[in-house]
């Protein structure tokens, strides 16, 4: 009979937290403010990139506090796995048909939880995608704001809402997209550890990896909030 194991803790932080409070939905009240309504076409572009670019990032801090649940009991499943295993191999017992169905159950079980962190994952790389074509829109916005400055007297650089020229958008979302697609790539090679290392103090390490998102640096939330409070959407 397989000896209880116990189930590690998952690593406290308060980063995903204080992440996903910072990146709460805009204030309508704000965003419908005469102020905050652009008055051209590239503002309004420009705004809209920018609720974009909100939307994605309160979507994959969910999906990492998701993926972060699933991967700590998919570890769990890994560790009772291979005590199990090790239980086995010093046992003189013959593993009788209730054992073998245990064992099977719990493979099973590992499939399934390996799938599921394997779909959130998906998701991810998906958002990641609609990062970069988020920047793409805004380097096509450059480029037009570029067209027009070409074939009028206004100066370059001009700002278009408070302070920020449209190439400090750009400048800002690619930082920005920069920093997801490390994370992404980590935590690609993440799963594929989950799903193969046995090692309890290994898997902890890479337990606390994918909950702190090391490449989504302290930068990350500055360059968020000054996109939304430079184009009104906070206050």
């Amino acid at each position: 009979m397989a000896s209880k194991t116990r189930k590690p803790k998952t690593p406290n932080s308060k980063s995903p937290q204080k992440r996903a409070s910072q990146t709460d939905s805009y204030s309508p009240e704000v965003a419908d403010s005469p102020r905050a309504r652009p008055t051209n076409d590239l503002g309004r572009r420009l705004r809209d990139l920018c609720v974009s670019w909100h939307e994605s990032v309160h979507k994959w801090t969910n999906l990492n506090s998701l993926g972060t649940n699933v991967a700590n009991k998919l570890m769990n499943l890994q560790l009772q796995d291979h005590y199990s295993d090790a239980e086995g191999t010093n046992s003189v017992s013959v593993l009788d048909d209730t054992s073998e169905s245990a064992s099977a159950e719990l493979q099973d079980e590992i499939v399934r939880t390996s799938q599921e962190l394997s779909t959130i994952l998906q998701k991810m790389d998906g958002i990641v995608t609609k990062m970069e074509s988020l920047s793409k829109n805004f380097e096509a916005a450059k480029e037009l704001d570029k067209m027009k400055e070409a074939t009028s007297d206004q100066n370059d650089g001009k700002c278009i809402f408070k302070t920020w020229t449209v190439d400090k958008y750009c400048n800002t979302s690619n930082k920005l997209l920069a920093m997801y697609r490390k994370e992404l790539t980590l935590k690609e090679k993440l799963f594929s550890s989950f799903t193969s290392t046995k090692d309890r103090i290994t898997l902890m390490v890479y337990l606390s990896l994918w909950l702190h998102s090391p490449y989504i640096d302290r930068d990350h939330d500055i360059l968020l909030e000054s996109m939304l409070v430079e184009t009104d959407l906070r206050k």
